[in-house]
């Protein structure tokens, strides 16, 4: 075994510079690198007042959402309430496909509220648009997409 002096343990401890190519690059101060590096941020977009619902918890609006179960699986119940009190007063129109909208009773309540919200004037059906479907047709979605814009 040999001895070290303190010297040499000195030397062992210190760490030696990394080469070039492996050295951290200066951090970039936003203030003083303005001139040199572009500020990346959103253009300026109009803003609008969007209802929200009474939830914090729930989404902002606008949101997308998709919804699978099998039938009995509640998808209904979880819509009808969406439209009567998680959401309710945030949408102008509504529009629903589903198969069982003419059939189910779980539908009557949804469909009084849109069709008395829509007399009322506090949502908009001035064509007298169709609201609800009971079956898909790629035209009539159209047609409800065109008046989006």
């Amino acid at each position: 075994m040999s001895n070290i002096t303190l010297k040499q343990m000195e030397h062992l401890r210190t760490p030696s510079p990394a080469p070039p190519h492996r050295q951290r690059s200066k951090s970039i101060n936003p203030t003083s690198d303005a001139a040199t590096y572009p500020i990346i941020k959103p253009a300026h977009i109009k803003e609008y007042d969007i209802p929200e619902s009474k939830y914090p918890q729930c989404g902002k609006l606008p949101l997308r959402m998709v919804m699978t179960a099998p039938s009995g699986g509640g998808k209904g119940i979880l819509l009808q309430n969406i439209i009567l009190d998680i959401y309710r007063d945030c949408f102008e129109r509504i529009f629903i496909w589903s198969p069982s909208i003419n059939v189910d009773d779980n539908w009557k309540p949804v469909k009084k509220y849109i069709d008395d919200e829509s007399n009322n004037g506090k949502m908009s059906n001035k064509t007298g648009d169709k609201l609800y479907f009971d079956e898909y047709n790629h035209d009539e979605l159209e047609k409800v997409i065109d008046t989006q814009k």
